[in-house]
């Protein structure tokens, strides 16, 4: 493996990286030294192998997005991420200013964090996911609205009753070529809430 990562960077036509630490866990299952000792040294060549090699990347899946504050990422535009805090959401914005699709699992810390005032001005395909924090629909309408170029939308949110009001949704997506959806919410009228998603654009258009 050193001898895979020291040299990676030679590669000066590699586009497409991924590489998932569970592999490593699956590895050494019991937390003994020598799981720890690979780990450190894995993350130690990681370091290099990323500022030099992220930079020139098309494609890229890695398991979180904390190695990407720093590194700039020109010509990323696909992006996938196990796990993504929020603000590592705003370092790969500002880093992959060329970010086509992004498709992660959105870690958020407390809830209303901020999220509806980040934007990326070139994104087209987002698949996310928030489920360790409910996020209220008037945070993703800002959220979204700051995706001026978005056409491919999928979405897996815990929240409130607003989240599921399919009537919202539609001025949100009407534009939209995909919307696909998974909401996890406590509802207080289900015939309602099945209404305002009985419309020709969720019947027809988006099925």
């Amino acid at each position: 493996m050193d001898s895979i990562f020291s040299y990676l960077h030679q590669l000066k036509q590699l586009r497409s990286f991924s590489f998932n630490v569970d592999s490593i866990r699956q590895k050494y299952p019991t937390r003994t030294n020598s799981y720890f000792n690979m780990l450190k040294q894995i993350n130690l060549l990681l370091s290099d192998t990323y500022l030099r090699v992220l930079p020139q990347i098309t494609y890229l899946y890695l398991h979180n997005g904390d190695v990407l504050h720093s590194i700039p990422l020109p010509v990323l535009y696909h992006l996938k991420l196990d796990k993504c805090s929020l603000d590592d959401l705003k370092a790969i914005f500002k880093n992959a200013p060329e970010l086509q699709s992004l498709n992660i699992c959105l870690e958020l810390d407390t809830p209303n964090l901020g999220i509806s005032s980040i934007s990326s001005p070139s994104l087209t395909e987002l698949n996310l996911k928030i489920m360790n924090s409910p996020i209220s629909m008037d945070e993703i309408e800002c959220f979204l609205s700051n995706l001026p170029y978005l056409k491919h939308l999928k979405l897996e949110l815990k929240g409130d009753n607003d989240l599921a009001n399919g009537h919202r949704w539609q001025m949100l997506t009407s534009d939209f070529i995909t919307f696909i959806f998974k909401f996890h919410v406590e509802l207080s009228s289900v015939d309602e809430t099945l209404q305002s998603f009985q419309t020709l654009l969720y019947l027809e258009e988006k099925r």
